[in-house]
């Protein structure tokens, strides 16, 4: 058994949210409502150290004062982006960024390799003849329908090239012996030792083509063992050959695909290692056996690709860079599957300040942007009445700076909400329902796929706003190695790059370590708020006085996160209201007297009831001018329940010991931790995600379980093992510390 705690967690979405239209900046339209303008000096104390971007000095995150020591600044906007998200989850706002056009797309099932059998004929291999300066194909020539799939040994090409002074690369057009090609196949396909001929076309100029020719796509190592030979799959691409266009649906889902591919991921981080010639390295055993096309979705004459043919309309209907690739998720219709479909029954999507319903409180405060019209132009705003400054060390330490280190930190990739597993509302692992279809077992669908989200009639739906769980990033775990057949023990800091780890992935970071004198100041101006408006923004800068005033019990380490890393702990800090000074938005032009701030003998702590007091004419029931503006149909324990469970996400001790646990999720017991081993996450995904299984497989699968698990022979669970997040519920402490937020996962179950 395995035991972890999943970084992230997830606020369940509010049941609707409340919208009214938004007052104009000079102040009409707020009816008879009183106004408030003014600013809070606030500091923020770390509590756990900043991760910084890499090129922190040039995006003016620190200035260097002296070795391993630094003047930190934590820009605006970034300030800004946290509180918003902090308020919007806290308020029961819309969720202003959430992408409706974003499609989830998924890896295909080992069976769609049947793309380089003959018998799915409508796969064919093109390359690019003509190209637009954009990199999108204008035509390209294709092999014959008909043709078989000759899988060409990868060191017998190499051998071949070598001779000619080249490496093999994709869209190099070889030649074999007849006798190979009327060799038998062996496992359902035709293999060949090597070529007789290599032959490579300048451009994609494709001249003088025999009936003899084969074209090849070199593709990556991949799951591919380097101790047993890799082959390459070849059609042909005779001089007969047609030129066919790309359907626009098919290229704008293949752009899609494209998009999260580990080849645009390190293009957009500026990490892509191709050469001039748009070409990757493929290696085996450190030793490089060819060269592939770069997988960004821009092309050029000579490159090739995996094309499906529509005989009918004679246009590819879809692209592949290799025999088993990606997938866009699609509706039962055939359309592509979108953001929008998932969040189609809810009332949480971004509020469109142009509509007479109106805005969420969030977006009343902090600004919203309509949505873009058919021309793609982004449609009309409405500006915010917020204005958060630059974070900076307070006086005392601006002149001498804090301490900084630098370090290697684990590999941190994108978001991934296509995972349902994780990403959506779960049944029960006993509730998935009756057993697959057929087709749906043949194509590997799985429970996790956003387009099995109505198993059962559940009609699943998002999981809620993620957020990250507090723990220690310079926490220790022990780990046993071997070494010379000795067993030694050590210990890992558990941001730091594993072993094994990608090194294109893994980056070296400033860190400024969190010390107890280690805090930072802002200012926050605010102009023409209500007293909703101001009064949730005055609890999200000090989150204690939040939990105070819904009398909820817990710790007082409420905090938000700054800067990188958050799924490794990094960038904790406690906001917390030093100075304050409110005015009433009518009278600042004609009376001081109006000014409302406070004294300088008294603490903010002390004083904080008295300013809000008087804010709001010595009404004293905050919670319930913050109900009455947020609050659809009265229910009153929808507010104090989202609170209290955003109380526990922000909690820094909310996991007590089980924040040594926070980890994604590992393949190996823990005293393996910081092994390549340890950290193959993708194993407990593939193993976990339910795949659809015939009875036949299912059988295979009951057999082989532990004797521990009996009683799942009964069940036959066609869709297979699975593993969702357990789901937050609005808990006071002490049940907080109770583990519902353990994962345990008994591998090869």
């Amino acid at each position: 058994m395995i035991k972890f705690v999943n970084p992230y967690t997830f606020l369940p979405l509010p049941k609707k949210v409340k919208r009214e239209p938004p007052h104009m900046h000079d102040g009409s339209g707020a009816s008879d409502q009183i106004l408030y303008t003014g600013k809070f000096e606030v500091e923020w104390q770390l509590k756990s150290p900043l991760l910084l971007p890499e090129n922190a000095e040039e995006e003016g995150w620190m200035r260097v004062v002296k070795e391993n020591t630094a003047e930190i600044t934590v820009p605006g906007s970034s300030v800004k982006g946290a509180m918003r998200s902090l308020h919007e989850a806290m308020f029961m706002g819309c969720m202003s960024v959430l992408d409706l056009d974003y499609t989830p797309v998924y890896r295909e099932a080992a069976i769609k390799g049947q793309r380089a059998m003959k018998s799915d004929s409508d796969w064919r291999i093109g390359i690019v003849e003509e190209v637009e300066s954009s990199g999108k194909p204008i035509s390209m020539r294709v092999t014959e329908k008909e043709a078989n799939t000759i899988w060409v040994n990868a060191e017998g090409l190499r051998k071949v090239a070598e001779k000619k002074g080249k490496i093999p690369q994709t869209g190099d057009i070889i030649r074999f012996h007849t006798k190979d090609t009327r060799s038998k196949k062996k496992n359902g396909r035709k293999k060949i030792s090597k070529p007789e001929s290599f032959i490579r076309y300048n451009d994609g100029i494709l001249e003088n083509l025999t009936d003899q020719d084969y074209v090849v796509i070199i593709s990556d190592g991949g799951t591919r063992k380097s101790d047993k030979d890799w082959y390459w799959a070849c059609k042909k691409i005779g001089p007969n050959t047609k030129s066919l266009t790309i359907d626009e649906n098919a290229w704008k889902n293949f752009l899609i695909k494209v998009d999260g591919t580990e080849d645009k991921r390190r293009e957009k981080n500026k990490k892509n290692d191709s050469g001039n010639d748009g070409r990757l390295e493929v290696r085996k055993n450190a030793e490089v056996i060819g060269k592939r096309i770069v997988q960004n979705g821009i092309f050029k004459k000579g490159d090739t690709i995996w094309v499906k043919v529509d005989d009918k309309s004679k246009k590819i209907i879809d692209l592949s860079y290799s025999t088993i690739w990606r997938r866009v998720a699609k509706k039962e219709n055939g359309d592509v599957m979108k953001m929008s479909d998932l969040f189609e029954d809810l009332d949480v999507i971004p509020c469109d300040p142009n509509e007479k319903k109106g805005v969420c409180l969030s977006c009343s405060i902090f600004g919203a942007v309509g949505p873009k019209n058919e021309k793609g132009a982004d449609g009309l705003g409405y500006a915010g009445h917020v204005r958060f400054g630059s974070l900076e060390l307070v006086e005392r330490l601006k002149k001498t700076g804090v301490e900084i280190i630098y370090d290697t930190v684990m590999p941190l990739s994108a978001p991934r909400p296509s995972n349902g597993q994780f990403y959506m509302e779960n049944p029960g692992s006993d509730d998935l329902g009756p057993k697959p279809t057929e087709p749906q077992y043949k194509n590997e669908e799985t429970t996790s796929h956003w387009d099995r989200r109505d198993i059962k009639n559940l009609g699943r739906k998002p999981a809620g706003r993620k957020f990250y769980w507090n723990h220690d990033p310079l926490r220790l775990h022990k780990t046993y190695r071997k070494y010379s057949g000795q067993i030694r023990y050590e210990e890992r800091i558990h941001y730091k790059g594993y072993e094994g780890a990608n090194p294109k992935m893994v980056s070296r970071r400033p860190i400024v370590l969190a010390k107890d004198d280690v805090i930072l100041k802002g200012e926050v101006t605010f102009d023409q708020l209500t007293s909703a408006q101001l009064i949730s923004l005055r609890y999200i800068l000090d989150p204690v006085s939040l939990r105070e005033a819904f009398n909820i019990k817990g710790a007082n380490n409420s905090v938000i996160r700054l800067g990188g890393g958050k799924p490794l702990g990094f960038g904790a800090a406690v906001p917390k209201i030093k100075n304050s000074k409110v005015t009433q938005s009518r009278n600042r032009y004609i009376s001081c007297d109006s000014e409302i701030k406070d004294t300088s003998n008294e603490t903010c702590d002390t004083n904080r009831d008295r300013i809000l007091g008087a804010i709001i004419n010595n009404e004293d029931d905050f919670v319930k001018i913050l109900r009455r503006r947020i609050v659809c149909d009265e229910d009153k324990d929808d507010l104090i329940n989202n609170i209290t469970m955003m109380i526990r996400i922000m909690d820094l001790e909310a996991l007590g010991v089980d924040r040594n646990y926070v980890s994604y999720p590992p393949n190996a017991t823990w005293d393996k931790y910081g092994t390549k081993e340890f950290h193959e996450s993708y194993n407990f995904f593939s193993e976990t995600q339910g795949a659809a299984r015939s009875e036949k497989d299912n059988r295979r699968k009951e057999n082989s379980r532990n004797k521990r698990d009996k009683r799942n022979k009964k069940n036959k669970r066609y869709w297979g093992k699975w593993m969702p997040l357990p789901v937050l519920e609005p808990l006071e402490y002490p049940d907080w510390q109770e583990n519902r937020h353990i994962l345990r996962w008994y591998k090869n179950d």
